[in-house]
């Protein structure tokens, strides 16, 4: 992908200082980081991904310290450690082997199978790791209640799907939010959130979030 201003911007900061860069670093591109740790470290719980962000921080400053550091695409190099930081992460808390690449591609083509829109799946090259990373980073913007609804859909679709039913959803949400979600609030605050969603991503190009 083509760099942005405000990696640029960040680049330019890193080359002032390490600190420097790290606060823009923080500041402009948060999101971005902890989308692709929540892509990559399905299952972690919240006070995790917030040591795995924390960690990855740490990281860059000692990278950014070292003689020698190059400054250029400093968000490629901080995700590339925010997903190793991630998957080590699961590793240690024996997480369950999630469904992911080609296997996510598979379950997605059957989940709309027999529709225009599963034609146009089986038609285009996905980049999975980029939609995973686009799709958390936008999830982390939305409000909080569609954001957690947003999260936990993600973590029990296959059940969803599964027992073509929100009961999972609202199971998760509730022990999310440690209090009872109905499943009707579960799959309201979905459809909410995932309206956001197939706007926002498929102004980056991902257009097949429209349909159920």
């Amino acid at each position: 992908m083509p760099e942005t201003d405000d990696e640029k911007t960040v680049e330019d900061a890193f080359r002032d200082s390490p600190e420097f860069g790290l606060e823009m670093l923080h500041e402009l591109f948060k999101f971005a980081i902890l989308g692709c740790i929540k892509a990559y470290g399905l299952g972690l719980r919240t006070e995790d991904i917030d040591d795995v962000y924390q960690n990855t921080m740490i990281d860059m400053l000692r990278a950014a310290r070292k003689p020698g550091f190059n400054p250029e695409r400093p968000l490629r190099l901080a995700q590339d450690i925010a997903k190793k930081r991630a998957v080590d992460m699961r590793r240690t808390k024996r997480l369950p082997v999630r469904r992911e690449g080609a296997e996510f591609h598979d379950q997605l083509i059957a989940d709309v199978n027999g529709t225009m829109l599963g034609i146009h799946v089986k038609l285009d090259a996905i980049d999975w790791a980029e939609f995973d990373r686009a799709l958390w980073e936008e999830i982390e913007r939305l409000p909080d209640i569609q954001r957690i609804a947003a999260s936990c859909f993600v973590e029990v679709y296959e059940d969803v799907r599964g027992q073509n039913s929100y009961s999972p959803l609202a199971d998760a949400m509730g022990m999310y939010l440690r209090s009872s979600v109905t499943v009707a609030a579960a799959k309201s605050a979905w459809h909410e959130a995932k309206t956001k969603l197939s706007s926002q991503l498929a102004r980056r190009g991902f257009n097949f979030l429209g349909e159920d």
